[in-house]
């Protein structure tokens, strides 16, 4: 559904260029699909406190629809977190397969 919210769920880091990389391209091939996209790599900066970045990331869970997990979720304690939020909040999860990702099919 082209009007669904999508958060992406993945690994990130101010020093991750790779792992921030693969979120930017999953936004870009997601609003090029006609989706309205939440990334958290732009709700925050690199002034903000940890606590205060992850409070701006869970509240903008709770605004989204769906979340799109990408590949690398598991290797993130915040990802985690927000994948069992997403799924307590009995949001649709659509998992990126590391094959499938570059060609998001929703």
């Amino acid at each position: 559904m082209k009007n669904e919210i999508i958060y992406i769920i993945g690994k990130t880091g101010i020093y991750d260029h790779e792992a921030n990389a693969i979120m930017d391209e999953a936004e870009y091939l997601l609003r090029k699909r006609g989706y309205k996209v939440i990334n958290p790599l732009r709700l925050t900066d690199e002034d903000k406190e940890w606590p205060d970045c992850i409070r701006t990331d869970i509240a903008a869970i709770f605004c989204s629809n769906a979340v799109y997990v990408l590949p690398n979720w598991k290797t993130s304690d915040l990802a985690i977190m927000q994948f069992n939020i997403a799924l307590n909040l009995k949001l649709k999860i659509i998992f990126a397969s590391k094959m499938n990702f570059l060609n998001i099919q929703l």
